[in-house]
């Protein structure tokens, strides 16, 4: 009977959902994938299981698998299940079961173990403010949340005014709005929240009960903060704290009748926020996105557990069986503004039928346009950096401008 009411609802709510369209990127992997991390609009890497990771040097438009060195691999396997990158060569990721934190600081090619307290005996989250200074979390060898501060090589313990008795009460995320609040989630069902940098942590009740897996966490602002959870087909839309992760209740306006759970919470350079999460009855992913006047949603071919973003509004999201999808079209992803080492200037934009290009460096160069689906619209030489695109109808182009193995681009805009 809920599969039938959801292929109704589904047929009702399709229609006023936004027309965002989610490309999908090869990867040539079948592992599942649980977290991607963009430290920079050029590098990327993404975690999985069996201790697969692939990173991208250009944006997203190839993904390659890392041979890396380093890491123990204890029998039965270890999944990367957390990365979290400070710049494009330093980063952490952690492995579990049993794997624990390690660091990197030449992009991913070797790793050595970062010291956590004996009582973390199975990882899965960490959160890094810089290098050498983040929080840990994972599970207590004889059951329970747990969590180190580390600092410039020293780790301390952090203290829980609770925890859970099994191994299976394990941290799942972290998160912080400055170097004081933060907040972290538990599949034992708890909410954990600091104000002190990570060294106390408060038990918040999540109102869903400690018998449903807290999944995620975000802080979005000082006092706006979201956390998703898998009741296995319960439950009515995300939680939500607009009290500093104080209290917590649902948020029904990001219900749906997926009854999905939510596994991954971000937010874009534009304010947008992105959810990756999993239908409970249909083997498929959902994408949410509030536009910050309304929730957005749409269906993806597998489930997917993690997302990402980098630019304006470039937004990924990686799932089962080597998926990976992003909201560009994938031949616009070396185009990305914020993405070019050598921007070219065009004056003004926007515009309405002229505009006047830096010619700095160029003597007689190859324009070439392309439109927003990455197509090639025109391609000549010039001689003058004033140009006639009044034949461009309105909308948003990228312009390259070549010359032996000089080359510039941009985005312009035509009104």
């Amino acid at each position: 009977m809920k599969k039938l009411l959801f292929i109704i609802l589904n047929f009702v709510f399709i229609t006023g959902i936004s027309q965002t369209t989610w490309y999908e990127v090869s990867t040539d992997v079948h592992n599942k994938l649980n977290t991607i991390d963009f430290p920079t609009t050029s590098i990327g890497y993404i975690g999985g299981n069996d201790t697969l990771l692939l990173k991208t040097t250009d944006g997203g438009t190839n993904w390659n698998a890392v041979n890396f060195n380093g890491v123990t691999v204890y029998p039965g396997g270890e999944d990367i299940l957390d990365l979290n990158f400070v710049d494009e060569n330093i980063g952490y990721m952690s492995i579990g079961p049993y794997g624990g934190t390690y660091k990197t600081i030449d992009g991913g090619l070797n790793w050595s173990l970062v010291n956590v307290s004996l009582d973390i005996c199975y990882v899965r989250a960490n959160y890094f403010f810089e290098e050498d200074r983040g929080v840990v979390g994972g599970s207590g060898c004889f059951g329970g949340e747990r969590m180190d501060v580390l600092s410039m090589g020293t780790t301390t313990p952090s203290t829980l005014n609770f925890s859970g008795f099994s191994p299976s009460d394990i941290i799942s995320q972290i998160d912080f709005l400055d170097e004081n609040y933060g907040l972290a989630s538990s599949l034992g069902g708890r909410i954990y929240r600091t104000t002190d940098g990570g060294a106390t942590w408060d038990t918040i009740p999540s109102s869903m009960g400690t018998s449903i897996p807290i999944t995620s966490i975000k802080i979005i602002d000082e006092s706006l903060a979201y956390a998703g959870y898998n009741a296995d087909g319960g439950g009515f839309g995300l939680l939500q704290s607009t009290d500093n992760g104080i209290t917590w209740s649902q948020d029904g306006e990001s219900g749906t009748f997926y009854y999905p759970a939510f596994y991954e919470i971000i937010q874009s350079n534009s304010e947008h926020i992105y959810v990756a999460a999993v239908p409970s009855f249909i083997p498929e992913g959902v994408i949410f996105e509030h536009n910050g006047e309304f929730w957005n949603y749409w269906n993806v071919d597998q489930p997917v557990y993690a997302m990402d973003t980098y630019g304006d509004s470039v937004v990924w999201a990686v799932g089962d069986s080597g998926y990976v999808v992003v909201n560009t079209p994938p031949s616009m992803l070396s185009m990305q503004e914020n993405n070019l080492a050598n921007q070219l200037h065009a004056y003004p934009n926007p515009f309405s039928s002229t505009t006047s290009f830096d010619f700095s460096n160029f003597y007689s160069p190859k324009l070439s346009i392309y439109d927003a689906q990455g197509r090639l619209l025109d391609k000549r030489t010039i001689n003058t950096p004033n140009q006639d695109l009044s034949y461009l109808e309105s909308g948003v182009y990228v312009v390259v401008l070549s010359e032996g193995d000089h080359e510039r681009k941009t985005k312009l805009i035509k009104q």
